[in-house]
């Protein structure tokens, strides 16, 4: 299949009648589209390009993706504008373990139902991110992005019965719009803890929701935010706001908590220290946007 092809430019599109192994190992960028056809289901359980570092768009939806269980990408560096599965039961490994730059959302939405077991949405080496959105995927555990440092659009995670933590330390050139997190009864930590600025519209406002989550709380770290928006998100009413008085409780864990004092201490996840200024705007260098990556990065 596309034997020496060592760039490839182009859309595909797949059909009924397609195999149910799509490896393009051969492929070293692609330039395109990859994407289901919108009437009959097709047979693919995997799409793999082993040697690739440029992903074409992805969007895999509906009801003819239902058999997809797994999209490996070993050497994908960047990722054009769209990642997006949906309907995918059987969905449940994503493999992106050299990915830079994402130039999208991360979106897997009414998907994982039937994977064999929960897995991680892990990109180590991520240093741009455009936004997450996880919904009604209950076989998603874990959305790890130790190293990123990005413009994001959003990030929404609804109706996940087993998501439990999003670990993003580095975000300190993070602007996120939409930040809803909503009826996802084991998610109990998200960390953000370099991130100085959040784009909240004035309230009342729906660009900040978070409700119905872990029990015992949820814990948003947010150790570097500028002193305004802390108070902003800790009095705005429910459910548009962090508020330990909330049932289940959301606890906004800022620059003065224990928590945040510790990892100042140890080094780990918060940008450095610098004075908080007007809405701490000083703390952003803005290299996520422009796509270059921190010193001594791999």
């Amino acid at each position: 299949m596309l034997s020496g092809c060592a760039v490839l430019i182009g859309n595909i599109e797949v059909v009924e009648t397609g195999p149910t192994d799509l490896t393009f190992p051969s492929v070293q960028a692609w330039y395109g589209r990859f994407r289901t056809g919108q009437q009959d289901p097709v047979p693919v359980t995997t799409f793999s390009l082993p040697n690739a570092w440029k992903a074409p768009s992805i969007s895999l939806a509906g009801d003819n993706v239902k058999a997809l269980e797994e999209v490996i990408l070993p050497c994908t560096r960047e990722f054009p504008d769209n990642f997006s599965i949906s309907n995918a039961p059987a969905f449940g490994r994503l493999d992106l373990p050299k990915a830079e730059v994402i130039n999208t959302n991360i979106d897997i939405i009414d998907s994982t139902e039937t994977a064999p077991a929960l897995f991680d949405i892990d990109l180590p080496k991520a240093y741009v991110v455009f936004g997450v959105q996880i919904e009604r995927s209950p076989s998603v555990q874990n959305i790890l992005m130790p190293v990123a440092n990005a413009i994001d659009v959003d990030m929404i995670l609804i109706d996940n019965a087993n998501v439990e933590t999003v670990i993003q330390p580095r975000m300190k050139d993070y602007f996120s719009s939409s930040f809803t997190l909503k009826s996802n009864p084991k998610l109990r930590l998200v960390d953000r803890s370099s991130q100085p600025f959040v784009l909240l519209d004035p309230p009342p406002s729906n660009s900040v929701e978070i409700e119905n989550n872990a029990p015992e709380g949820l814990e948003l770290r947010l150790c570097s935010l500028n002193a305004f928006q802390t108070n902003q998100l800790k009095s705005t009413p429910p459910p548009n706001t962090c508020s330990a008085q909330a049932t289940p409780p959301c606890f906004l864990l800022d620059a003065n908590s224990e928590a945040c004092t510790t990892k100042r201490k140890e080094g780990k996840g918060i940008s450095e220290e610098k004075e908080a200024g007007f809405f701490g705007l000083e703390t952003m260098n803005f290299k996520g946007l422009l796509g270059s990556k921190e010193e001594g990065s791999n």
